[in-house]
């Protein structure tokens, strides 16, 4: 099955230049559809896209312990695990974060 998710491009850049590997998302019905072996779109808003191997998935309750049992670096490059976690904070509040975190991982089939 295919997937697709919009990116903000400095992400989706991160993921061409294969420095990216995982992404987290908060638990939306359309992030939990994706199981491992399917395939993911990722989607800027310039029209660039990459594919991707879904290798992995994985479950948490919260942020701050997936990003404790994940490598920051692998998320957001050249980010350390207080500011990832500060960041990912503002952007899923608690009300999303209570869905469950999902740590998606991934390798690059092909870039568009």
């Amino acid at each position: 099955m295919i997937h697709e998710l919009w990116i903000k491009g400095q992400y989706l850049e991160q993921i061409i230049e294969r420095r990216k590997d995982l992404e987290i998302r908060v638990g939306y019905p359309r992030v939990q559809a994706i199981k491992r072996g399917d395939q993911l779109c990722f989607k800027d808003g310039r029209g660039r896209s990459v594919l991707v191997h879904i290798l992995d998935i994985r479950q948490y309750p919260n942020l701050s312990l997936a990003v404790g049992q994940e490598d920051p670096n692998r998320i957001a490059p050249g980010m350390g695990g207080l500011p990832l976690l500060n960041a990912l904070g503002e952007i899923y509040p608690p009300e999303k974060e209570r869905r469950g975190v999902y740590v998606i991982e991934f390798r690059v089939i092909s870039t568009t």
